[in-house]
């Protein structure tokens, strides 16, 4: 199997990292042979590629609901300080939002259009023989009342101290230009603090990130990188913790370019990138999303 690395823009981000060193196979397969598989048009295996590569795990469906509700509510201008807003409105609460928008989302998967529509976000259990329906969705709906009151408790009353003029809406998807190479960053939200500008995002707290963070300050809004805090926030806890203060600018970028340089290396003179030279690794076959397409081994 060959396709054509031209075919698909290179970037670099932690994600895919992620998948280089958990499995080659896996990677190829998310990268390389399922790009343009959204389409109708494509081939039946292109497109079956494409609809496995989509499917989330029960914990990143769970960050994906958590992180779209709080950029709702973080971004929802206050009642208070905006005219339009009708008397007496009260805002949502975050456990309604998050409830509301998973049962619509949940019973469109058991109606099965994300098979059809790849864009529409697709749980990998849903698709398991015997799959229970009913039990799933009151276990996984008291998770998230959890999550969102520890949410509500912690981490809602240090946001919301920031007046509606100093949030500023981020891309998430970030594109980030580092130099000639393309990469990516994942941020949920972004303040302006006294001249700087700090930036929030789910995830581990990579030296990475924060490196990221900064670049996309300086590109896009001049700010040099001293002005520049990254926080980490914990749906599990409702924590939010800073990262990056660390950070060696020099470390990170050679970090990021080790990555680079291996997965270019496997790109061919004439552009292409062939499966067999991206072995599987058996160990994760279990919970790889594309468990059930992937092509066997040589």
């Amino acid at each position: 199997m060959i396709f054509r690395a031209s075919d698909h823009p290179f970037y670099w981000s932690l994600r895919r990292r992620r998948l280089w060193e958990n499995c080659r196979r896996a990677y190829f397969l998310h990268y390389y042979a399922s790009g343009g598989g959204f389409s109708p048009d494509e081939s039946p295996e292109v497109r079956e590629f494409h609809r496995c590569r989509a499917l989330l795990s029960v914990s990143a469906y769970r960050n994906r609901l958590l992180g779209k509700a709080l950029r709702d509510r973080f971004y929802r201008r206050f009642e208070e300080e905006d005219d339009e807003a009708p008397a007496g409105m009260e805002s949502p609460g975050l456990s309604s939002h998050l409830l509301r928008r998973f049962r619509r989302e949940f019973y469109a998967m058991l109606r099965g259009e994300p098979e059809r529509d790849h864009k529409l976000p697709m749980l990998a259990e849903v698709l398991q023989p015997g799959f229970p329906v009913e039990e799933f969705r009151v276990t996984f709906e008291r998770e998230l009342r959890d999550c969102a009151r520890k949410l509500e408790k912690e981490l809602l009353p240090e946001l919301e101290r920031f007046p509606f003029s100093a949030r500023r809406r981020i891309a998430s998807p970030l594109p980030v230009q580092l130099n000639e190479l393309a990469a990516y960053a994942v941020p949920l939200l972004a303040v302006a603090v006294s001249g700087e500008l700090w930036i929030f995002e789910n995830g581990s707290g990579e030296m990475e990130t924060a490196l990221l963070h900064k670049f996309y300050a300086l590109n896009e809004l001049s700010i040099p990188p001293e002005r520049v805090r990254s926080f980490r926030i914990d749906f599990a806890d409702g924590v939010l913790e800073p990262f990056g203060s660390k950070l060696n600018i020099s470390d990170a970028w050679k970090q990021i370019r080790r990555d680079v340089d291996a997965m270019l290396a496997l790109i061919h003179s004439d552009g292409t990138v062939v499966l067999e030279e991206f072995p599987g690794d058996r160990r994760r076959c279990g919970e790889c999303v594309f468990r059930n397409c992937c092509p066997p081994e040589l």
